[in-house]
């Protein structure tokens, strides 16, 4: 049997590297003054941010529908190829949860909480696509996966939280408090939860660095096969700053940089900055 993964367009995975593995994504919408937009094909996060900035828009999410999945579940013979599914967490999202019920009309599909988002989810995506590209049967990577999930270590930097608020994350008197005092909040996933953990204090060019020491230096306990450096900077020549710092305080072998979707952004907002990687 063959093997296919596919997952949700939230795992903010480069076309290139879709397209190179044979990953098939499922669209996440997005919602505007009433309008859907599918995540990437119709609005990136740029687009986004202008929409939102110019008209003072609260953007919210929309899972793929039970039928969604099962279009692109049934793209798939059933005598051929088995489908593993590996979906966003569900503690944030219904999308695993209406992957789950497209799987109960198939014969043929696996479906697996990440019990993470955007390249969370993406860097579990990457290691089993390379698995079955290695000829990796279903049950192989299946337990891989399964086992790598508590090891994802993803956290993000914000620079503003005037989107979290927008969204109702966080009351309007706590986003005060934050924008007053110029404090950088920083997002973690635990246990499939997004939760606020350290804050950060003072200008972006001073707290990136700072963050990404916190979170990489002397540190021992690395998979150093990949990071993702996943984020909605607008300026390029300071990214690269960041990803010399990350060369020097850890040998990965590949920093990957990518933007991140609608997705994500309509929580993170634009200057934000994550990075992901797996412990040992």
């Amino acid at each position: 049997m063959n093997v296919k993964i596919t997952t949700e367009s939230a795992c903010d995975l480069p076309q290139e590297i879709l397209d190179r593995l044979d990953i098939t994504i499922v669209r996440v919408y997005v919602i505007l003054d009433g309008v859907s937009y599918r995540d990437v094909d119709d609005m990136n996060s740029y687009e986004l941010f202008d929409a939102v900035e110019a008209r003072d828009l609260a953007p919210t999410t929309s899972a793929p529908s039970v039928q969604d999945y099962l279009t692109t579940f049934h793209k798939y013979d059933p005598e051929t190829t088995t489908i593993i599914h590996i979906s966003t967490t569900s503690a944030h999202s219904v999308c695993y949860h209406n992957a789950l019920k497209a799987a109960e009309e198939c014969t043929n599909v696996h479906v697996i909480d990440s019990r993470n988002a955007t390249s969370g989810l993406g860097i579990l995506v990457m290691m089993a696509a390379e698995m079955a590209q290695n000829g990796k049967s279903a049950e192989e990577i299946i337990q891989e996966v399964n086992r790598t999930i508590p090891r994802i270590e993803l956290s993000c930097i914000l620079n503003t939280v005037s989107y979290v608020r927008r969204g109702g994350r966080i009351s309007t008197l706590a986003a005060k408090g934050v924008e007053l005092l110029n404090l950088k909040p920083c997002v973690e996933m635990v246990n499939g939860k997004l939760s606020i953990g350290k804050k950060y204090r003072g200008k972006l060019e001073k707290v990136l660095p700072n963050y990404i020491q916190d979170r990489l230096k002397g540190r021992n306990d690395l998979n150093l096969k990949r990071i993702f450096m996943t984020n909605t900077l607008s300026s390029k020549a300071f990214l690269q700053t960041l990803v010399d710092l990350i060369k020097s305080l850890q040998p990965f072998a590949e920093v990957l940089i990518n933007d991140a979707g609608c997705t994500i952004s309509t929580h993170a907002g634009p200057n934000a900055l994550g990075i992901i990687f797996i412990r040992k």
